[in-house]
């Protein structure tokens, strides 16, 4: 009887071990794609953006309004601010000169100084 008792207590905890590491891996799983996921956004935005920026710029006289709406409609829900210099669309840093000429394109604020 008792070896009985140790062997389907062994079992148990064999069980509930083996299916808390399952649990732990599948939820590790999903927080992990999530990431993935969320950066992948990020670099699909930033890739239409540049690409918007790049394509108006093929442009003869692209002015800097031209410049800013051709990278405000590759990004989605994009709302604009300066910072370090830099006009911030969406993920893209863009800087001008004096005469409103691009001459800088940045993806995040360490690049931009």
């Amino acid at each position: 009887m008792k070896k009985t008792t140790l062997a389907i207590g062994a079992l148990t905890i064999g069980i509930i071990a083996s299916n808390v590491w399952w649990a732990t891996k599948v939820l590790d799983g999903g927080i992990s794609y999530t990431y993935l996921k969320a950066s992948n956004d990020t670099a699909t935005e930033q890739l239409n953006q540049t690409m918007a920026v790049l394509n108006s710029l093929t442009k003869e006289n692209a002015s800097k309004q031209d410049i800013v709406a051709a990278a405000r409609g590759g990004a989605s829900g994009t709302t604009e601010y300066e910072k370090l210099g830099y006009l911030w669309v969406g993920q893209i840093g863009l800087k001008f000169n004096e005469s409103g000429r691009l001459i800088k394109v940045v993806t995040n604020e360490s690049d931009a100084q």
